[in-house]
C-alpha cells in the first residue's frame, strides 16, 4: 500500500475522520491510488497519522520508518497546543503533540492559522503544508441506512412535529464543546439577547443539532424562545438542516477557535442555508457570502430579504466549487 491513514478514531461521528480520512481515501481510490486505513502488519510508503499523536502510535510509526522507510505525515486540524487553564493532562498532551511533530517528516495543517501555530510551538518542525477540508456534500441515505438507525428516524419525525409553522426556523449545529477550550454550544448564550429581541419582531425558534442533550439543557436554561434538540446522526442531518431557514455560527475568539476550518460554513451553504457568524480567519474568504460580526442587522437581513439571502448562498457555493471540492483537496 502506498498511502495509509491511521485516524485517532475511525467513526463517522468524528468530523475529522469523515473529512480528512474517509472521503479522501475514497476519492484517491477512485483514481486508482493504492491507499486505505492502516492495519497492523502493513508497511505503507506513507503513513498519515490523523490527529493521532500519542506516544505508542508515534513509536509504531518510527519503527515502520526505521524498518521499511515509511514516511510519516502528521495531519492536524485542531490547535491542541493551546488550552484553557493549566490542567496537567492538557499540559502533558501538548508536550506529547510537540514530540510527535518533531518525529514527523511532514505536518499537514487544515488552516494557515494552525500552520502558523505549529511553527511557533515547534520550531524544529521539518515541514508544514496546508491542506484544507474538502466541503462535505449533503448525505442522502438509502432505505437500508434509514432502517439501520430507526431511533434517529423517529427523532427526526418528532422534530418535524415540534417545529412551529408560524415561527422562522433557525439552526445551530456542531460538537457541544470540549474540556480544554472554551466554545461550542455555550457560545449561543452570548447572542441570545439578540435572538430574544428579534423574536419580538419576527417570531423565531431554534434547533440545536449536536451530541450532548445535557449541554443543550444547560445552554437554553431560562430561554423564552422555543428551542428543539436533535442528536446528530449522519442519516438524518441533511434532512434536518433543510427544515430550517438560517444557520447561526457564533464563535468566541480564542487560540483554539481561531485555528478552525470553514467546514461549518461550507456545510450550511451546501444545504442552501444563509449564515450569520462570528469571524475567524477561515471564514474571511466568505465575507461576501455570509454575514460576519453583525448579528443584529444580519439576522434581520437574512430572514427578511430572501433575494439577498439567496444571492449570498449562491456566492458561497461558487467559492466552494472553485476552491474546496473533494477533487481539489485530493489533488493537494
Amino acid at each position: 500500500m502506498d498511502f495509509a491513514w491511521w485516524p485517532h478514531k475511525a467513526s463517522e461521528t468524528v468530523a475529522s475522520y469523515r473529512l480528512r480520512c474517509a472521503q479522501i481515501i475514497s476519492e484517491l481510490s477512485r483514481r486508482g491510488v493504492s491507499c486505505g486505513l492502516y492495519a497492523s502488519g502493513v508497511a505503507p510508503k506513507v503513513l498519515v497519522l490523523s490527529k493521532r499523536y500519542d506516544a505508542p502510535s508515534i513509536s509504531t510509526a518510527q519503527a515502520l520508518r526505521d524498518e521499511h522507510g515509511t514516511r510519516i505525515v502528521l495531519d492536524l486540524c485542531d490547535n491542541h497546543f493551546s488550552f484553557a487553564g493549566q490542567d496537567p493532562e492538557w499540559v502533558a498532551r501538548a508536550e506529547t503533540l510537540k514530540n510527535a511533530v518533531a518525529a514527523a517528516d511532514l505536518v499537514t495543517a487544515s488552516t494557515e492559522t494552525l500552520a502558523d501555530m505549529i511553527r511557533e510551538a515547534c520550531p524544529d518542525v521539518r515541514g508544514v503544508a496546508v491542506i484544507g477540508d474538502a466541503a462535505e456534500q449533503p448525505y442522502e441515505p438509502d432505505l437500508s441506512a434509514k432502517l439501520g438507525d430507526i431511533g434517529a428516524e423517529l427523532n427526526l419525525a418528532l422534530l418535524r412535529q415540534k417545529l412551529d409553522r408560524n415561527r422562522r426556523r433557525l439552526v445551530w449545529f456542531g460538537n457541544h464543546g470540549s474540556d480544554y477550550a472554551s466554545g461550542g454550544m455555550l457560545d449561543l448564550q452570548r447572542i441570545y439577547p439578540m435572538l430574544e429581541a428579534l423574536d419580538t419582531e419576527t417570531p423565531i425558534q431554534l434547533t440545536i443539532i449536536s451530541n450532548s442533550v445535557e449541554k443543550y439543557r444547560q445552554t437554553v436554561s431560562g430561554w423564552r424562545i422555543p428551542t428543539h434538540y436533535l442528536r446528530w446522526r449522519r442519516t438524518t442531518f441533511s434532512r434536518a438542516m433543510r427544515l430550517h431557514a438560517l444557520c447561526l455560527i457564533p464563535i468566541g475568539d480564542n487560540p483554539f477557535t481561531r485555528c478552525k476550518t470553514n467546514n461549518r460554513v461550507a456545510t450550511a451553504l451546501l444545504h442552501d442555508l444563509p449564515v450569520v457568524a462570528d469571524s475567524i480567519p477561515a471564514y474571511e474568504a466568505f465575507a461576501d457570502a455570509i454575514v460576519l460580526n453583525d448579528w443584529e442587522h444580519g439576522l434581520r437581513l437574512m430572514l427578511n430579504d430572501s433575494i439577498e439571502a439567496n444571492r449570498r448562498v449562491a456566492r458561497g457555493k461558487a467559492i466552494l466549487a472553485a476552491d474546496w471540492t473533494l477533487p481539489t483537496i485530493a489533488d493537494r
